[in-house]
């Protein structure tokens, strides 16, 4: 949630620079960065080279909802 969805959502009429530097003081909230995804294996990337071998000739533009 951003500084400015915090202001939005609590009514407040402070700017969203007061709103980050409250956050970065206070001892209550500790920043922390997401872990990345999983990578793929030699397994997925073969599978994922062989259904694009197997399906070369699909006329993708036919395929998806926008197509009805």
């Amino acid at each position: 949630m951003s500084a400015m969805d915090l202001r939005r959502q609590l009514d407040l009429l402070v700017s969203k620079w007061t709103i980050l530097r409250c956050l970065n003081r206070s001892p209550h909230i500790v920043h922390q960065v997401v872990k990345g995804g999983c990578y793929l294996t030699n397994i997925h990337k073969a599978a994922k080279l062989k259904f694009a071998r197997e399906h070369m000739s699909t006329d993708w533009t036919k395929v998806g909802p926008e197509c009805s």
